[in-house]
Protein backbone atom coordinates (compact mmCIF):
# COMPACT_ATOMS: atom_id res chain seq x y z
CA UNK A 1 0.00 0.00 0.00
CA UNK A 2 3.12 2.40 0.85
CA UNK A 3 4.28 2.10 -2.73
CA UNK A 4 0.73 3.11 -3.95
CA UNK A 5 0.69 5.97 -2.11
CA UNK A 6 4.37 7.05 -2.94
CA UNK A 7 3.72 6.56 -7.08
CA UNK A 8 0.54 8.93 -6.56
CA UNK A 9 2.14 11.39 -4.60
CA UNK A 10 2.94 14.44 -7.08
CA UNK A 11 6.08 16.49 -6.57
CA UNK A 12 5.20 20.23 -5.68
CA UNK A 13 6.46 22.69 -8.41
CA UNK A 14 7.01 26.24 -8.37
CA UNK A 15 4.37 27.85 -10.70
CA UNK A 16 5.89 31.04 -12.49
CA UNK A 17 3.67 33.83 -13.66
CA UNK A 18 5.37 35.36 -15.97
CA UNK A 19 9.25 36.85 -15.93
CA UNK A 20 8.83 38.33 -12.62
CA UNK A 21 6.23 36.59 -10.62
CA UNK A 22 5.59 33.31 -9.39
CA UNK A 23 2.21 31.94 -8.04
CA UNK A 24 2.28 31.46 -3.72
CA UNK A 25 1.64 27.63 -3.29
CA UNK A 26 -0.66 28.19 -0.35
CA UNK A 27 -3.10 30.83 -1.61
CA UNK A 28 -2.66 31.24 -4.99
CA UNK A 29 -1.41 35.05 -5.26
CA UNK A 30 1.19 36.70 -7.64
CA UNK A 31 4.40 37.39 -5.95
CA UNK A 32 7.76 37.94 -6.63
CA UNK A 33 10.17 35.16 -6.30
CA UNK A 34 12.33 36.65 -3.92
CA UNK A 35 9.73 36.78 -0.97
CA UNK A 36 10.50 34.97 1.62
CA UNK A 37 6.93 35.16 3.53
CA UNK A 38 3.90 35.83 1.53
CA UNK A 39 2.10 39.22 2.22
CA UNK A 40 -1.22 37.52 1.42
CA UNK A 41 -1.32 34.71 3.45
CA UNK A 42 1.95 34.58 5.54
CA UNK A 43 3.47 31.40 4.51
CA UNK A 44 7.00 31.02 3.66
CA UNK A 45 7.68 30.66 0.32
CA UNK A 46 11.41 29.25 0.84
CA UNK A 47 10.88 25.62 2.20
CA UNK A 48 9.37 24.70 -1.24
CA UNK A 49 11.97 26.98 -3.79
CA UNK A 50 14.77 25.88 -1.51
CA UNK A 51 13.98 21.91 -2.06
CA UNK A 52 14.90 22.25 -5.95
Amino acid sequence: MSKEKNNNQKKEEIIYFGEKNIICFACGQKINPETEICPYCGISQRNSIDSY
